[in-house]
């Protein structure tokens, strides 16, 4: 799978977990690929359409998004 961010950013969930802010161009596949992390650690938000994922699943969101390491080193390096 392909599918390139169109922004990544860190966030926390409503409970203070760390992870990402991601959004994408729709695609069903990716969309599927992501609902395939426990909802646990994932969550639609519709009001800003992107979707948040936990920060401890990392290795699926290198394997599904092709520049999720870009986003997150570039981001690693501001802080």
């Amino acid at each position: 799978m392909t599918v390139m961010l169109s922004a990544c950013y860190r966030a926390g969930d409503g409970i203070g977990r760390p992870g990402y802010c991601l959004r994408f161009k729709y695609d069903l596949e990716t969309v599927n690929a992501l609902k395939r992390i426990p909802a646990i650690d994932r969550e639609w938000r519709p009001r800003t359409k992107e979707w948040w994922v936990a920060g401890i699943r990392d290795t699926e969101l290198t394997k599904i998004f092709s520049n999720f390491e870009a986003f997150t080193k570039y981001q690693s390096s501001m802080f």
